[in-house]
């Protein structure tokens, strides 16, 4: 590793998928995915940790992104930051969390969301130069290259997806649900159809994340849907032939955003 690497780490509840980068020529070296338990989520991060200092990476930056679920998205102009986090408060339980804050849309909008503070002072507390971001953020930054003014973006992760909504080309909505079957998607994602009003045979539908055309997630979604597309990448991509590109997809978008 040199001087010039960024680390871009991405963590959810119960995954962590991490790039390494090369950030004076802009490039992705490396991605790599672990999946984990729940309550393990301190160990993992500790042992990356572990494992980076003892191959003495000195990263010129890293960037956290948070894929946990606790996030509400904010019209700028009618929430000061701290507004904002009481907003939040009053609907998560957000004990035990650190409170953080994003500006999308050339302050427009404000994300605001809340991360474990152990996993931010595990971070925090071995390096000095990190930042923080949150999925939706990254998402709603960089385009998926998918036409079509209504459209429903789905990114898979283990046991979640998160899912985000364009209707005439206006955001309705951003959110994360948890599912165990493949109906589990079909029955949210219909629901959203009927409750904005859009029209099943003719939404764009965009895969990425942890679905394949062979999955039988993939084939349950192809029943009820006829426009269904996998996301492509953004500016950045690592090519490599064991993974289809979108799997990766939303840890291209944060390298769009920062590299």
């Amino acid at each position: 590793m040199t001087q010039n690497d960024v680390l871009l780490l991405e963590i959810g509840p119960d995954y962590c998928c991490y790039a390494t980068c090369d950030g004076y020529a802009k490039t992705i070296s490396s991605i790599s995915y672990a999946t984990f338990d729940a309550f393990a989520l301190s160990q993992t991060i500790d042992a990356l940790l572990s494992e980076w200092k003892n191959a003495d990476a000195a990263f010129q930056k890293i960037v956290v992104c948070s894929a946990f679920p606790k996030s509400l998205l904010f019209p700028a102009k009618w929430y000061h930051n701290g507004d904002a986090a009481e907003v939040l408060k009053n609907i998560y339980d957000v004990s035990g969390h650190q409170i953080l804050k994003d500006e999308i849309k050339a302050g427009k909008m404000l994300n605001c969301y809340a991360v474990p503070q152990i996993l931010h002072q595990n971070i925090t507390g071995q390096y000095a130069n990190v930042a923080f971001m949150h999925a939706y953020t990254a998402a709603l930054k960089v385009d998926n290259g998918i036409a079509g003014e209504n459209q429903i973006a789905v990114h898979f992760t283990p046991a979640s997806f998160r899912v985000k909504v364009r209707k005439e080309q206006k955001l309705w909505l951003v959110q994360t649900f948890t599912y165990t079957t493949p109906l589990d998607v079909v029955y949210v994602l219909l629901k959203i159809c009927t409750e904005f009003d859009m029209q099943q045979e003719a939404t764009q539908v965009a895969l990425s994340g942890l679905i394949d055309a062979g999955s039988h997630l993939y084939k349950e979604l192809y029943n009820y849907f006829l426009h269904i597309h996998f996301s492509e990448p953004a500016l950045y991509s690592l090519q490599q032939e064991q993974y289809p590109q979108h799997f990766f997809q939303s840890i291209y978008n944060l390298a769009a955003c920062v590299l």
